[in-house]
């Protein structure tokens, strides 16, 4: 029974994301395989960056958040599809923490077999995508006056 005078309440721990991978079941990096082509990839991520560029903003505004939940769902789904999308989390997560460079290569070149990423994602000449350019988010009116300051 929880008591309303108690001063330190029982508070039920949430999941974050620095426990995400303690739910999810893992497929082992020569299981990976990549199952989608070309052009599904392509389409995928489309879909994936109009999903997060204005499907969840505008389903936030109207305030559906039954909407969003299933939109966020779907996004997320068309993420797990594809294996590179992993791969370069955990890439991008490799070279940020400075883990042995023998590691950074071993998922270079899982990436690479995932056939790299999907058309219409550039990388420039770094080893990872980040956030923006998976979803081709383009800097915002703030930060580039700040950037002229």
């Amino acid at each position: 029974k929880l008591d309303p005078w108690d001063p330190n309440p029982l508070i039920k721990p949430r999941p974050s994301r620095y426990f995400r991978n303690e739910d999810k079941e893992v497929v082992p990096d020569d299981q990976l395989k990549q199952t989608m082509s070309t052009e599904e990839r392509k389409e995928n991520l489309a879909v994936m960056r109009q999903i997060r560029k204005s499907d969840l903003p505008d389903l936030r505004m109207r305030k559906d958040h039954a909407g969003w939940v299933e939109a966020n769902n779907d996004l997320k789904r068309r993420y797990q599809r594809d294996p590179w999308f992993g791969v370069n989390e955990r890439l991008r997560d490799a070279v940020l923490l400075g883990e042995p460079q023998d590691k950074i290569d071993y998922l270079k070149d899982l990436a690479a077999k995932m056939g790299g990423p999907p058309p219409g994602i550039d990388m420039g000449n770094k080893e990872y995508a980040v956030h923006t350019e998976i979803y081709d988010i383009g800097i915002s009116p703030s930060r580039a006056a700040s950037m002229l300051e």
